[in-house]
């Protein structure tokens, strides 16, 4: 009696676990129409690279019914297990009687305990194949929203069958947090924007999906080195852990840097402007280093480059805080640091933090190894540059210096100095 009260307690917990899940996932609907949930296409443009298709048209529901209880009685899926993954991958498309299906629309979500009435239909949809990752990679049928930030082409710096250079917004996570579930993260978006390698050998091969070598902060925009083949992946990840990526920020700073002119390299209470250094200045007890010149001031801002030597948790929004009495405009974090207590200077400092943070990674510069077979593509916009040069330490053939470069900074970073 004891063990069946114990099962019957477990599975109790476990049904409603799995209940509260689909509730806590919710996604933002676009329409509410006789109080129920209606799935709707939130893009409908014919130069949108994805093409969706309806593969099978389902019974209209009879009467008012829960979606997940309308898949199970219609015996359309064996176990509420599938029922609840081909909704969440976007298999299952729900309309309104007023609504039309748009093949080059981006839907968004549903959720099982989607209300239907007589009013719904009910489709099996899928993408049709295009030149990025397969339905069996991605999972996922339609590209994460955020794919609506910008013109998909804009997103691709540069790539070839091995690896790529990405342009990540600000406000946007490189790699997704494991407990949101979101997909509002650059690594979400990939296998929807990058091509996969076209030819692949033992030395190369490819992984399941392209993955980011390094991050940015969710506030800091700019250029993502990303690796598509495990050896590709081993040697840029080697190369940033050997400090052989050189990456170049643009930041726009409150005041001017001024460095202390201690001995020891710390932060001496006297500060003096300057137009460039070094700051030399343990992170979580770790060696940090940041190289730093001034481009453009005025009274209220400086604009300053930054090579960051190393690679620690916030190093360059800490040592221009901490170190430079600089802090980054719009950082919530770090930006009353030198403040001294003044109310008007913090309340100055947080007006500017509804801008987003004023930092962007607009270069990089790396060894890459280029395969004869390889196809290189890159965007023929405005946006992006990208120069090949002989590599500094050619031990392997095909190896050249490659710089990726931004052309433009974001407009907000100008607008400071225009006011």
């Amino acid at each position: 009696m004891k063990a069946v009260l114990i099962f019957l307690w477990r599975f109790s917990s476990l049904t409603t676990r799995g209940y509260r899940w689909s509730l806590s996932n919710k996604q933002p609907l676009a329409s509410q129409r006789n109080g129920l949930h209606a799935l709707s296409q939130i893009q409908g443009n014919s130069e949108t690279p994805w093409m969706f298709d309806i593969v099978e048209d389902f019974p209209p529901p009879s009467r008012t019914d829960n979606l997940l209880h309308y898949l199970l009685s219609n015996q359309i899926f064996p176990t509420a297990s599938r029922a609840r993954r081909a909704i969440r991958y976007g298999e299952i498309l729900v309309l309104s009687d007023d609504e039309e299906f748009d093949p080059h629309a981006i839907s968004r979500p549903i959720d099982p305990p989607l209300k239907l009435s007589s009013g719904h239909s009910v489709h099996r949809v899928t993408r049709l194949p295009d030149r990025f990752y397969p339905v069996q990679i991605t999972k996922y049928l339609y590209p994460p929203e955020t794919t609506l930030l910008q013109n998909h082409e804009d997103w691709v710096v540069f790539q070839d069958d091995e690896m790529a250079v990405v342009h990540k917004p600000e406000g946007m996570t490189t790699i997704e947090s494991t407990t949101t579930g979101t997909r509002e993260d650059l690594q979400s978006l990939l296998p929807f924007i990058l091509t996969p390698p076209t030819r692949t050998s033992k030395e190369t091969v490819a992984v399941q999906r392209p993955r980011p070598i390094h991050r940015l902060d969710r506030g800091t925009s700019g250029l993502v080195l990303v690796g598509k083949t495990q050896s590709t992946l081993a040697r840029l990840s080697a190369l940033f852990a050997n400090r052989q990526v050189h990456k170049t920020y643009t930041a726009v700073v409150f005041g001017h840097p001024r460095d202390g002119d201690d001995d020891d390299g710390g932060v001496s209470q006297k500060h003096t402007k300057k137009s460039s250094g070094v700051v030399d200045y343990p992170i979580d007890c770790k060696a940090a280093a940041t190289k730093w010149r001034v481009l453009e001031t005025n009274d209220r801002f400086s604009m300053v480059e930054l090579n960051p030597e190393t690679g620690r948790y916030h190093q360059l929004r800490r040592h221009l805080a901490y170190c430079l009495r600089a802090p980054i405009v719009g950082d919530p974090k770090y930006d009353l640091v030198g403040t001294g207590g003044s109310s008007n200077i913090v309340e100055e400092h947080k007006s500017y933090r509804r801008l987003g943070l004023h930092l962007c990674c607009h270069q990089l510069e790396f060894d890459h190894t280029f395969a004869a077979t390889s196809l290189a593509s890159h965007s023929s916009g405005p946006k992006y540059s990208y120069t090949i040069s002989e590599a500094t330490d050619d031990n392997q053939a095909g190896t050249k210096r490659m710089r990726v470069s931004l052309t433009s900074l974001p407009d907000k970073f100008f607008k400071l100095f225009q006011t």
